[in-house]
């Protein structure tokens, strides 16, 4: 986990110096790419105990909050497809999909901030998720 965690600090901390304080050129490709390898690896990602669990977490929200310091832009992208990525799995997650107390509180935070910011695109696939999946208990948005 330490060393996950080194690797995206330097990644984001050497973007950050390729480009200038007032003017950030994002390239939306690629977060939106990260986006979802980050989702795809979170939803299958077992921990063996519960700090595991929690140290993942804490990587992924100081990864995200980095990304939100270096560019506002590229973190709402990544957020944005990530979000996206969690309600198109939230329609497919039943019974059988094994997950955390700490998977769903994330997986709920995605899929509400989806349907914060983008309620226009979000409100029929949310009403879906909602009809779908009593995994997430989405009801309680």
């Amino acid at each position: 986990m330490y060393y996950k965690t080194l690797f995206m600090v330097l990644f984001v901390s050497v973007l950050a110096f390729q480009t200038s304080a007032q003017e950030k050129e994002v390239d939306v490709s690629f977060f939106k790419e990260k986006a979802k390898i980050d989702a795809h690896y979170e939803q299958s990602f077992i921990a063996l105990n519960e700090e595991d669990e929690i140290d993942f977490w804490n990587d992924q929200l100081q990864y995200e909050s980095d990304l939100k310091q270096w560019s506002s832009t590229a973190y709402h992208v990544y957020l944005k497809e990530k979000s996206y990525a969690y309600s198109e799995y939230a329609k497919k997650c039943d019974k059988n999909c094994k997950h955390g107390k700490h998977y769903m509180q994330h997986a709920i935070f995605y899929i509400k901030y989806y349907e914060y910011y983008y309620p226009r695109e979000s409100s029929a696939m949310i009403s879906e998720v909602r009809m779908g999946t009593s995994e997430l208990e989405v009801e309680n948005f």
